[in-house]
C-alpha cells in the first residue's frame, strides 16, 4: 500500500492530490499518479516560507534486490526563484539521482527520483532532505518494507 501523510486530502481528475495548511498559510499540494515511477509533484507558492516542510512516502513491499521507484517532483510556483542549496539522501537500500539546477526559476521544477532497493527482508527508512533558500527545506520521510517473493503453487 502506498500513501503520502499530509492533513488534508482532495481528489482531482485521474490523479490524487494530498496537501497539507501550516496555520493559515498557502496550501502546498502533491499530485500521486498511477503510473509505475511514483510521480510526487510539491508545489511552492509565494509566501511559504516556512522553515521546514515534512512529508512521509511509503515505498509499495518490494522483495530483496527488486527495484521501486518514486519521483519528487519541486515546482516554483511561485513569483520569486528559489535557490536548491542541497539534496542528500539518508538511508540503507535507498539511492537517488537529481536534474536541480542551483537556481529553481518560476514555472520550472526539480526532479529527484529516489529507488528503494531493499538487499535484506524487514522493514527500512531512510530521509530525503532538499535545503533551499528562498523556500522552505524539504524533508521527506521514507519507509519501505521488503517482503519474500510469493511462490505459484
Amino acid at each position: 500500500m502506498k500513501f503520502i501523510a499530509f492533513f488534508a486530502l482532495a481528489l482531482a481528475f485521474s490523479s490524487t492530490t494530498l496537501a497539507f495548511e501550516l496555520k493559515g498559510e498557502a496550501a502546498f499540494p502533491i499530485r500521486k499518479s498511477t503510473s509505475a515511477v511514483e510521480e510526487n509533484t510539491i508545489i511552492i507558492k509565494d509566501g511559504s516560507l516556512q522553515t521546514q516542510v515534512s512529508y512521509s512516502y511509503q515505498y509499495r513491499n518490494t522483495p530483496p534486490h527488486t527495484r521501486s521507484v518514486a519521483r519528487f517532483r519541486i515546482f516554483n510556483h511561485g513569483s520569486s526563484a528559489i535557490y536548491v542549496e542541497s539534496v542528500a539522501l539518508e538511508g540503507r537500500y535507498f539511492m537517488a539521482s537529481n536534474n536541480c539546477m542551483r537556481v529553481l526559476l518560476p514555472g520550472r521544477n526539480c526532479p529527484i527520483t529516489v529507488s528503494f532497493i531493499p538487499k535484506s527482508l524487514g522493514n527500512h527508512s531512510g530521509r530525503l532532505d532538499i535545503d533551499m533558500t528562498g523556500a522552505q527545506n524539504i524533508h521527506i520521510y521514507l519507509s519501505g518494507r521488503s517482503l519474500a517473493r510469493k511462490t505459484p503453487r
